[in-house]
């Protein structure tokens, strides 16, 4: 179901991204998706530190391989790649990001900018994030999303690349 807003409060919301609560954002039945890709990723942690090649995601099925995407870490968090791009993002965002930077996102959104504090949050943490983010998409639809971001390790102590996943409940409405 939309929410309505009125333009000042699209404005004052426009490329938000706040980090959620674990244990509420579990809660959420209708965030399932995102909740079995953390508990996915929970099960590579549990028995050993979940790096990039052990992640397969076609595992977690064609339900949701539209839902992921793969971010590469580059230089410990001075930007990011996408690396995968789910279909779904696609859709919502109105574009593939597949292969661009966040710095070139940002570059053509300022918006975008605070997107980047949640994937830093994920890195300098070395932790799940759980996120909500307010964006205008391509079409000029204002969107709410919820996500969760995972770090994945490869040689270090440092993240190198992230996991993530989103589903999108509600659509703010432009009336």
């Amino acid at each position: 179901m939309p929410i309505e807003t009125t333009l000042s409060q699209q404005q004052d919301l426009e490329g938000l991204s706040r980090v959620l609560n674990c244990e509420t954002f579990l809660k959420n039945p209708r965030l399932n998706r995102v909740i079995q890709v953390y508990q996915y990723w929970q099960e590579l942690n549990a028995t050993n530190t979940p790096s990039r090649r052990m992640i397969d995601p076609t595992a977690l099925g064609p339900r949701i391989l539209p839902y992921l995407v793969l971010i590469e870490v580059i230089d410990t968090g001075k930007d990011y790649v996408w690396r995968l791009f789910g279909s779904r993002h696609q859709d919502e965002f109105g574009a593939s990001l597949k292969g661009k930077t966040l710095s070139e996102v940002i570059h053509l959104d300022q918006t975008a900018s605070t997107f980047k504090l949640v994937l830093d949050a994920t890195v300098e943490n070395a932790s799940p994030q759980f996120f909500q983010h307010f964006y205008r998409s391509r079409g000029n639809v204002f969107k709410n999303c919820y996500g969760v971001l995972l770090p994945l390790w490869d040689d270090g102590p440092h993240p190198t690349v992230i996991l993530g996943a989103t589903e999108w409940i509600d659509v703010i409405s432009d009336t």
